[in-house]
């Protein structure tokens, strides 16, 4: 398990958020409408926010795995 602080936890973000970015500029046009559809795509239980579980599940449904971080 990693122990990410300051500079390598920023590093582990931007990497999950470019190539979130990244699959999902392959799905076509990126705009609010898609990013919205995207996230009620990943909020399985319909609460209007992703839990540790669902955003874990859906950033592997693109193909996006992470190393866990702990704080």
């Amino acid at each position: 398990m990693s122990h990410l602080f300051g500079v390598g936890l920023q590093v582990e973000v931007n990497k999950i958020n470019n190539g979130f970015r990244m699959t999902l500029a392959k799905r076509g046009r990126v705009n609010a409408h898609t990013i919205g559809a995207v996230f009620r795509e990943l909020d399985t239980n319909g609460n209007g926010s992703l839990d540790p579980a669902e955003f874990e599940k859906g950033l592997a449904k693109f193909g996006l795995f992470p190393s866990i971080v702990q704080l």
